[in-house]
């Protein structure tokens, strides 16, 4: 574990999130968020917040290491129980039942995925970096070009 997130109290049941945590769990992060926006689910939107985070904090935490979202894969989720809230419903015989409006918190855990980080190192180590002409020397070739222009136009005159 590199990096991790949690969302608190987050007003869905876990039997519900459970559902949708199960999909992505040991994906890539990319993998997950893109899989994540295709499900139709109320949880999907939640738990796509927090594994952002997760990755965000990742990237925070270590700046020297460079990690990019493909680098890094789920590598714990867990939807746990929060607080249930307590309301009251009127039934029959002048009696009232309960109704517990469940909670969860989320817990992502990010790791590297060494293989991809290591070939992604590898792949950029490989590219060399063409140098860019200096700006001063294009900008006089450009001013260079339209003086020319405009003393063969003075001349056809």
């Amino acid at each position: 574990m590199i990096a991790y997130a949690v969302s608190k109290y987050i007003k869905i049941a876990p039997r519900k999130a459970r559902i949708v945590a199960d999909v992505v769990r040991n994906k890539n992060v990319d993998d997950a968020i893109s899989i994540l926006m295709s499900i139709n689910k109320k949880a999907s939107g939640l738990i796509i917040d927090t594994v952002k985070s997760a990755a965000n904090n990742a990237k925070r935490k270590y700046p020297e290491q460079k990690y990019e979202s493909g680098d890094m894969k789920i590598s714990k989720i867990v939807i746990n129980e929060g607080p249930s809230l307590t309301r009251f419903r009127a039934a029959s015989m002048g009696r009232a039942t309960t109704i517990k409006k469940r909670t969860s918190h989320i817990v992502v855990e990010i790791d590297v995925d060494k293989e991809k980080y290591e070939k992604r190192l590898h792949d950029t180590k490989k590219k060399t970096a063409i140098p860019k002409p200096d700006r001063l020397e294009e900008k006089s070739k450009i001013v260079k070009k339209k003086e020319k222009k405009l003393v063969a136009a003075k001349g056809s005159k």
